[in-house]
Parts: C-alpha cells; sequence; structure tokens
C-alpha cells in the first residue's frame, strides 16, 4: 500500500482473491490487479499485463515438510544453499535442517 501512496494514489480494494480468480475478475471488467510477475506465464488474450517500473519486491521463504527424505527436496535446498539466502534467520534455518534434508 505504501508503494500506491507514494506514487499518489490510494487504492478502493473491493475484492481479493487468489491470482488465477482475480485474473478471471479482470477479465469480466472487474477493474484491475496489482499481481506477481509470475502470472506472466498464465497468457490470456483478454488481459494486458505490463510490468510496473520501480515496482516494490517482495522477500521468498523455502518450505519443506519436516525429515522430508526425498532426494529432490535435498538437492533442491543445497541448491538453494549455493545461490544464497538473505543472512540472519533463514539462513540459520536452513543450516538447521542440514541433517533433515539429507
Amino acid at each position: 500500500m505504501s508503494f500506491c501512496r507514494d506514487s499518489g494514489f490510494s487504492p478502493h480494494i473491493v475484492q481479493e482473491a487468489p491470482q488465477i480468480d482475480v485474473l478471471a475478475l479482470v477479465a469480466a471488467g472487474f477493474g484491475l490487479s496489482i499481481l506477481p510477475d509470475s502470472v506472466r506465464e498464465f497468457r490470456r488474450a483478454d488481459i494486458v499485463l505490463r510490468p510496473i517500473i520501480g515496482s516494490p519486491t517482495t522477500e521468498l521463504r523455502l518450505a519443506w515438510r519436516h525429515g522430508d527424505p526425498s532426494p529432490a527436496v535435498a538437492r533442491f535446498i543445497e541448491t538453494v544453499r549455493r545461490v544464497g539466502v538473505k543472512r540472519g534467520r533463514a539462513r540459520r534455518s536452513l543450516a538447521a535442517s542440514r541433517g533433515a534434508a539429507g
């Protein structure tokens, strides 16, 4: 919301819904929506998607089932470790999971 205020407007929110439902609402003529960049994969001829210059960023979290024995899960966690995670609690959580992830 601060991004909107800093840009000189206050949105009038009348509906909140999952991203896929929001696309249907927009297509049906119920206004517009600010959505994550990942929705660009849901190509629809009746909706225009444009990036917002200077848009805010968001933090991502990695979640997995405690003690999951899956080799794919362990490899993905290791990939995230190699790429890097933000220092602090997230790094401690990943470090603590080394034994649980294999």
